[in-house]
């Protein structure tokens, strides 16, 4: 049985090295496009396996890619990097990966290859993916802060995007250099904002399912058998009293 590893720096760089090889298919995601998507899925309201989201990075098709070790090898860093992901949404401690840092020149963010162009194509790739899950669990008085978060976050994965941004935008003078170094400056606490955000619906969604599952489990208890609040009576002498 293969075991997942811990994703080290190593870990990182030798993924780096099979997604961003030229040998891959067209369709196929590479590094940072990749942590942008496993980003949205790691936040994602209900859970995605990875039997799900590794054929939306990989490109099986490839018959470069058709070497099972590679696969097997690909397979098990692609976890553990969703698993490093995953981890920091859960502690509130993101960032974006190693290496994946803008260029000072604010119009080169936006061409192909870029890292962080690249890392927001993999965004906006896992919310197309996801049909904007996200918006449907997101409570109405928090959707216009999530939308902003989505903006920022998307916003170099295409010069027509921010375009398309700044015609809806009322500031004046206002030209796509200089809104892209805004969003260069704020993006840290769009990042962290999101997974916030994500973390508080996971949380929800789990409490309110345990909290169905309780319900489940008293319904079923027998009048006669010892009421689950472990108070030591009959289930009828006590809560069961009370509910029927």
């Amino acid at each position: 049985m293969n075991t997942i590893p811990q994703f080290t720096v190593e870990n990182g760089l030798a993924l780096k090295a099979i997604l961003d090889a030229p040998d891959r298919g067209s369709h196929a995601m590479n590094y940072y496009q990749t942590t942008g998507f496993l980003f949205v899925v790691a936040c994602s309201p209900e859970l995605v396996n990875p039997n799900q989201w590794i054929p939306v990075v990989m490109d099986h098709a490839n018959s470069e890619e058709a070497d099972l070790a590679r696969i097997e090898k690909t397979m098990g860093l692609l976890v553990g990097l969703y698993n490093e992901i995953n981890r920091q949404v859960q502690e509130s401690d993101v960032s974006l990966p190693a290496g994946c840092e803008f260029y000072d020149d604010m119009m080169a963010n936006f061409e192909d290859g870029a890292p962080i162009h690249d890392w927001s194509v993999g965004f906006a790739i896992g919310h197309d993916w996801q049909k904007n899950l996200m918006s449907q669990y997101t409570p109405a008085e928090l959707s216009e802060e999530l939308g902003f978060q989505m903006m920022v976050l998307r916003f170099f994965a295409s010069s027509e995007i921010a375009l398309a941004f700044i015609e809806k935008s009322t500031k004046e003078g206002l030209t796509i250099e200089s809104m892209a170094e805004d969003m260069r400056g704020i993006f840290p606490d769009a990042l962290t904002g999101y997974a916030h955000l994500a973390k508080t619906i996971q949380t929800v969604l789990a409490e309110s399912k345990a909290s169905q599952k309780q319900s489940t489990n008293v319904d079923k208890t027998g009048r006669n058998e010892p009421c689950p609040c472990g108070s030591g009576k009959k289930y009828k002498k006590c809560c069961g009293s009370v509910l029927h």
